[in-house]
């Protein structure tokens, strides 16, 4: 029994869609024939004045084994990411992007934590910054850990990243500053605080 749900799930997606094709096949065929020979049974027959009734039915069963080939129940629709959604190297396949890409920038910057507002507020100030010009800005931290805060920044959208000349160990190597989108949010919240600021 296994194989044969494991062949028609292979083949057909879904155990029901060689059901309702099958069946429409049965209606479409006693609509437009004198019956249907049974084995050890008389023919099967449908009146005249059914056989426009079954052979609708026909087609809508039929109609409906298609829709489910190509829409199998449980699989997640388009966009909805997943598995199914974004198969293995399919690069053109929608992903699902984290909750926290999907809020507006204020919500975004709530997620993160005091140490990390320090920072984003440092490179704000900053523009186009050296790693090697963070390290002594924050001098108590290894510069492990503060590649690793930059790196959740940049993840988030706030910063992008840089790397200036071949040599990876060197910390001048390594420029961060505000992303084109984040950068404007700023200017445009600047210009709110100095509109406010002219008004008083």
């Amino acid at each position: 029994m296994e194989a044969i749900l494991s062949f028609i799930e292979k083949h057909f997606r879904h155990p029901m869609v060689p059901l309702f094709f099958m069946l429409g096949a049965a209606l479409s065929l006693l609509g437009i024939t004198s019956g249907l020979p049974i084995e050890g049974y008389k023919e099967l027959v449908t009146t005249n004045d059914f056989r426009y009734l079954s052979v609708a039915l026909g087609v809508i069963c039929i109609a409906i084994a298609i829709f489910i080939y190509y829409n199998p129940p449980g699989a997640p629709a388009a966009g909805e990411g997943g598995p199914a959604a974004n198969p293995a190297g399919d690069i053109n396949s929608p992903i699902a992007l984290p909750s926290e890409l999907l809020l507006p920038w204020p919500a975004r910057r709530d997620y993160l934590t005091q140490y990390q507002r320090r920072l984003l507020t440092y490179l704000e100030e900053s523009g186009d910054i050296r790693f090697s010009a963070i390290l002594e800005a924050f001098p108590e931290r290894a510069s492990e850990e503060l590649f690793y805060r930059l790196e959740q920044l940049r993840l988030l959208g706030f910063i992008v990243y840089e790397q200036i000349g071949a040599k990876k160990a060197d910390p001048d190597a390594h420029c961060y500053r505000l992303s084109e989108a984040y950068a404007a949010e700023v200017r445009e919240m600047l210009s709110g605080m100095t509109v406010r600021a002219t008004k008083k």
